[in-house]
């Protein structure tokens, strides 16, 4: 396979271009505005995909000039694989959301309702991938792959059947207690099927530390930290957008998040991991997804 020297512009492949392209087009839907202050709808009600699949492609071709593979370039059908699964998964979180009501949105009220829905599952499409690329542009930087190897650890029995109860009991409680326990469903999903995936031999953020491996857990959190940044921060500007209403710890806002808020992006982003390979496990002779698994390993090993 084609290596690149890091930094060489000529490795860059065009998608590098595109993406820098649509994050461009992102940020103009975003902040340009008519002589009477108002933004350039209906073009600015697309923003959220503008900007992120142009970083989506961006933070890709990074990751292919620097390692000579990349999820879009190297394996893509499991990159198209994430587009329906983050949609679907997201939707999931909004279920949550009509009892929890930790989130609102502010849309144009001059399109139907079946159209913004449509559009919406667009936008909901590029979560798992942003996540997923920026934690592989992460665990291969300097800084991380610097960091000291752990021991291998040996785990109880029980751990992941405890894990996996406790997981249910974290997701039940904010269904009937929303009000107290709204944290939780971030991170609940993870102690369910983390385990579950464990179990079943699949890639799970408690093997890998089970190994010693934690730089890929902490890449991970440090990614769902980045783009919950990313998120708040281009949102905070636009329209269509949402905000936040979270009882107890509203406060302290940077941009629409309240600052304790942001510490439930890193649980996400091992939320979505999980999920990813919960549903790969149930794909039959899924030889394109094993191989998502094994380059990631030796890497994290190296």
């Amino acid at each position: 396979m084609l290596r690149v020297k890091t930094g060489s512009r000529q490795g860059l492949h065009t998608h590098f271009w595109v993406g820098l392209t649509l994050m461009a087009l992102g940020h103009f839907l975003i902040f340009a505005r008519t002589p009477d202050g108002s933004y350039l709808r209906p073009l600015s009600d697309y923003w959220f995909a503008a900007v992120w699949f142009g970083y989506i492609f961006a933070v890709d071709a990074l990751v292919f000039q620097r390692d000579g593979r990349s999820l879009f370039v190297s394996r893509r059908p499991v990159f198209l694989a994430m587009l329906p699964l983050s949609a679907c998964v997201w939707w999931g979180f909004e279920w949550v959301n009509e009892r929890v009501q930790n989130w609102h949105y502010l849309r144009p009220y001059d399109i139907p309702d079946w159209y913004a829905n449509l559009v919406s599952c667009v936008f909901f499409a590029t979560v798992i991938p942003a996540i997923w690329e920026t934690a592989d542009w992460i665990r291969g930087t300097q800084w991380v792959r610097s960091l000291p190897k752990p021991r291998p650890t040996t785990y109880p029995r029980l751990l992941p059947y405890t894990l996996i109860a406790a997981g249910i009991v974290a997701f039940v409680l904010p269904l009937f207690w929303p009000q107290y326990f709204f944290a939780l469903i971030w991170g609940s999903a993870a102690m369910v099927l983390d385990p579950i995936n464990y179990l079943a031999g699949r890639p799970s953020m408690i093997g890998y530390i089970e190994k010693g491996q934690w730089r890929f857990p902490l890449a991970f959190y440090a990614a769902g930290l980045t783009c919950g940044v990313l998120w708040e921060f281009w949102n905070f500007w636009a329209f269509p957008k949402w905000f936040y209403t979270v009882p107890y710890v509203g406060f302290l806002k940077v941009f629409e998040m309240p600052l304790l808020g942001y510490l439930g992006y890193g649980p996400f982003a091992w939320e979505l991991f999980s999920i990813f390979w919960f549903f790969a496990g149930l794909v039959p002779r899924n030889r394109f997804l094993a191989a998502l698994a094994q380059p990631e390993g030796t890497r994290d090993d190296s």
